[in-house]
């Protein structure tokens, strides 16, 4: 489906969201093209509870998220946050999009969560599934390892003494 099919447009063809809010401002008062991108993000998002989830997609310092894991307390306080493993009642989760999610591991195989804790080392994964994530497209992901990873937020940790990597 076009782009065209999903707007409407005046008679002056500037052209109209399914809204009906102008897509692009006036000449003039374009201040700054973020700016009108960051008010239509936020009404977007406003629709949020209806059923319409946006994936914001871009380097973590633009989602603001935190550099530590400390940085992450509190900020889902009040939400409901779904943990996943990567055992096989997870084939039991319908819309896993519908939750804040953290998953351990490869769950990518099922599906991408909102974050991602990786606690073993590349070589401790059967097969190919360390691509899972390698690909993740969770917003951070959460580890103690340098696993050579390209993803704009990792946020690194010490695990404590008590839980020795066996290698």
């Amino acid at each position: 489906m076009g782009l065209r099919s999903l707007m409407r447009e005046t008679k002056g063809m500037r052209p109209l969201t399914p809204s009906g809010s102008p897509l692009i401002p006036p000449r003039g008062t374009l201040p700054t093209i973020n700016d009108f991108a960051s008010r239509e993000t936020r009404r977007i998002m406003a629709v949020r509870d209806s059923n319409l989830q946006v994936d914001l997609t871009g380097s973590a310092s633009k989602l603001n998220l935190p550099a530590t894991l400390a940085g992450f307390r509190d900020i889902h306080a009040g939400e409901t946050l779904l943990v996943c493993g990567c055992g096989t009642s997870l084939n039991e989760l319908k819309n896993p999009e519908k939750f804040i999610t953290i998953g351990v591991s490869d769950v990518g195989r099922n599906f991408d969560p909102g974050y991602l804790v990786v606690l073993n080392h590349h070589h401790q994964f059967k097969d190919d599934r360390f691509r899972y994530v390698e690909q993740s497209r969770a917003r951070a992901i959460f580890t103690q390892l340098d696993l050579g990873l390209r993803h704009s937020h990792i946020v690194r940790f010490k695990r404590d003494r008590f839980h020795e990597d066996k290698r």
